[in-house]
């Protein structure tokens, strides 16, 4: 489902149902929620970084795929 930004949304949808419906604790998840957040973040910042075909120095087409 996570193929596109809508996909996104509804698996967002669905994880925060879960969490509200089952009381999931998150205190105890918050550093490695933070963690993994920031690591796609980071991830998605450098593969838009470099060279692209028309001289720019930014993709955003591998950054929102990524």
């Amino acid at each position: 489902m996570q193929k596109s930004w809508s996909g996104t949304g509804w698996s967002l949808i669905l994880v925060l149902t879960a969490i509200i419906l089952f009381r999931i604790p998150l205190a105890r998840w918050r550093i490695p929620i933070i963690s993994f957040g920031f690591f796609m973040i980071m991830i998605s910042i450098l593969s838009g970084a470099g060279n692209t075909a028309g001289g720019g120095w930014w993709n955003t087409d591998a950054f929102l795929v990524s």
